[in-house]
């Protein structure tokens, strides 16, 4: 039994705790200022019970205004009734008015190959105005202008093309070599 021989195990390196960066990569510590998790939590739920008693004020305040314009209703007289009726209508009129002069001023344009995507409100409401025939005389003339442009342009390019185009060669019209074939077989 004299031949057993003891080993023993080195040592081994304990496993590096979990969510540790491996050993040699600096670690940065977070700031001291800045706040820890439940702080930023508390403030969060600060902020959405503002804004809950906010949305609550202002449902509060619209069926106030609601009551208010109702019984502001009862007590106009018919003719006030009717004033703000009519009121509303050339309100709406109006509004009819300007989107079917937009439909007009986009009809228009499009000609020009100016896609509806193309075509906002901001840029339109330029040409566009409360009066049908004010509309189409102000599209009609930038569809005249880009139009004259075009055909001005294409003129200038067929004017330079016809000044960079070489001249024909002069003498009878025919090539040298038709020339050389001929001779020779005249000579026969």
């Amino acid at each position: 039994m004299d031949d057993i021989i003891e080993t023993t195990a080195e040592p081994t390196a304990t496993p590096p705790a979990p969510n540790t960066p491996p050993e040699g990569t600096p670690t940065t510590a977070a700031p001291a200022d800045m706040p820890n998790v439940d702080e930023l939590m508390q403030k969060l739920d600060a902020m959405n019970a503002r804004l809950a008693a906010a949305e609550k004020v202002i449902t509060v305040t619209k069926s106030e205004n609601a009551k208010f314009k109702a019984e502001k209703r009862e007590q106009m007289t018919q003719e006030e009734q009717l004033a703000e009726r009519e009121k509303g209508i050339a309100e709406k009129e109006a509004d009819l008015r300007r989107r079917s002069n937009f439909a007009t001023a986009k009809g228009i344009l499009a000609d020009l190959g100016i896609s509806e995507k193309e075509m906002t409100e901001d840029e339109l409401s330029a040409f566009v105005s409360d009066n049908e025939d004010e509309t189409t005389a102000r599209c009609q003339w930038l569809k005249s202008f880009v139009k004259a442009r075009e055909t001005r342009a294409g003129k200038l390019e067929r004017e330079k093309l016809i000044k960079e185009m070489p001249a024909p060669p002069s003498g009878t019209g025919e090539s040298p070599e038709k020339d050389e074939f001929l001779e020779a077989f005249m000579k026969g």
